[in-house]
Order: C-alpha cells, then sequence, then structure tokens
C-alpha cells in the first residue's frame, strides 16, 4: 500500500468510492435530497477538482486501485480530516487508518480534528480506536438540512492502536 496525494488522473476511482460510501453511510441518516445535493455538488467534475485545487486529497493506493481518500485541510492550529472515505471491498483492511496517520504527518505538531454526524457509529467508533476523543457538538445547514456533527480531536502525541482495522 502507498498513502500519496491523488492526482487528476485518480478522481473517476474518488468520485466513484465517494458515491458509494455517501450513499451506503448517509441514505439512513439524512434525507436522500440532502445526500443527493451533496453528492451533486461535490462529487461533479467542476465539484471535485476544485476540491483538488483547495486542499490535499490523500489517497490509499493498492496495486494501482484506489482503495481510500480522505480529503485534509491543514490550518495554521489543527488539521481537519473532512472527508474519508473507503472502497466497499476495502473496508476494515487499515486503509482509513493509514490515511489518518498520513494527515497526521502533514504537521506532526498539530491536533487533527474531524467533524461526525450524529449517528454515525461507525465512524465515531472508527475515530475512537485511533485515539480521538468526542468533542464539541455543532449544528449547521447542510445543503437544506440541519444537522448536528461531533467534532473529534486527537492531540498529536496520541498515536493510533496497530490493530489495522478501519
Amino acid at each position: 500500500m502507498e498513502v500519496r496525494t491523488a492526482t487528476t488522473a485518480d478522481l473517476p476511482a474518488i468520485v466513484s468510492i465517494g458515491f458509494s460510501a455517501w450513499k451506503s453511510t448517509y441514505d439512513d441518516l439524512l434525507d436522500t435530497k440532502t445526500v443527493d445535493r451533496y453528492l451533486t455538488t461535490s462529487y461533479s467534475l467542476d465539484g471535485i477538482c476544485l476540491r483538488l485545487e483547495d486542499h490535499v486529497i490523500l489517497v490509499a493506493d493498492h496495486s494501482d486501485d484506489i482503495a481510500a481518500f480522505a480529503d485534509v485541510i491543514v490550518e495554521t492550529d489543527k488539521i481537519i480530516v473532512a472527508e474519508v472515505c473507503t472502497a466497499d471491498r476495502w473496508r476494515r483492511s487499515g486503509f482509513a487508518t493509514e490515511l489518518i496517520e498520513e494527515a497526521q504527518s502533514l504537521d506532526p505538531h498539530l491536533p487533527i480534528t474531524s467533524d461526525v454526524v450524529l449517528g454515525n457509529h461507525g465512524a465515531e467508533h472508527f475515530y475512537e480506536r485511533r485515539g480521538f476523543v468526542p468533542g464539541e457538538t455543532v449544528q449547521i445547514d447542510f445543503f437544506g438540512q440541519q444537522i448536528v456533527q461531533r467534532r473529534w480531536w486527537r492531540h498529536p502525541d496520541i498515536v493510533a492502536p496497530p490493530d489495522g482495522a478501519s
């Protein structure tokens, strides 16, 4: 496995993984219209290209197959994992964990954070197992739907357990 910065050649795989992950994760947590609006905006050709220009997208490449990706925004006071998605066949194989660790390595002195929609127990469990702790809740308007997210934090001195599950 190689974790690297995404290129334009990776965009079709990122779009495919993102659509699948969002549909399987959020169809039961968010309104269908909300998920569709997000996917149409964020995974359109313009949307995904803007994301690639705006911030780092990391990919986990496994034998020339993109297994997972993470949108990572490095700010002056923290690293934000805005999104992490794994292809269905590669879930729980350690790829998302490797992406989180690579995100941390972009600035090892900063805390790392990710916002998780309340009720997304799989993501909450994922972050908790990697040394993150729950923080504040934030209510936002997400593509026309009011949602509540919990912000998960990890201090830079915390290292993920070596279990490899993701």
